[in-house]
């Protein structure tokens, strides 16, 4: 993180050219280093800013194509989920009717034995 001094720094700010070369020249060369050097760690900061909303932007893309991907194959899935549903419903009814025909087998055999 960046650790400024604020009043040194508006203290040492050129606001207008006449301004700034005048200063330029009154100011000590250790102000002039500390001004060249927050002046290039705020650069860095900035580009660095840049480059992870940079990246942020393309992860976010990434996870966006991603999305639409699975959205387009969602309706195929849905049929085949329906269809694999029928098929799970055509089976039930169907062991259903095997109960009933068991049931009614066991009864006949039941009253054959008393």
């Amino acid at each position: 993180m960046i650790n400024y001094n604020l009043r040194q720094l508006r203290e040492c700010r050129p606001w207008n050219s006449r301004a700034s070369n005048r200063r330029t020249r009154e100011m000590k060369p250790t102000q002039n280093m500390v001004l060249k050097a927050y002046s290039k760690q705020i650069l860095n900061e900035i580009r660095v800013v840049k480059a992870l909303q940079a990246f942020g932007i393309a992860v976010l893309h990434e996870k966006l194509s991603k999305i639409e991907e699975c959205l387009a194959q969602l309706p195929e899935r849905l049929k085949e989920a329906g269809s694999r549903i029928s098929e799970l419903d055509d089976k039930v009814v169907t062991m259903q009717k095997e109960a009933i025909q068991f049931q009614k087998k066991r009864c006949l055999l039941g009253n054959k034995i008393d």
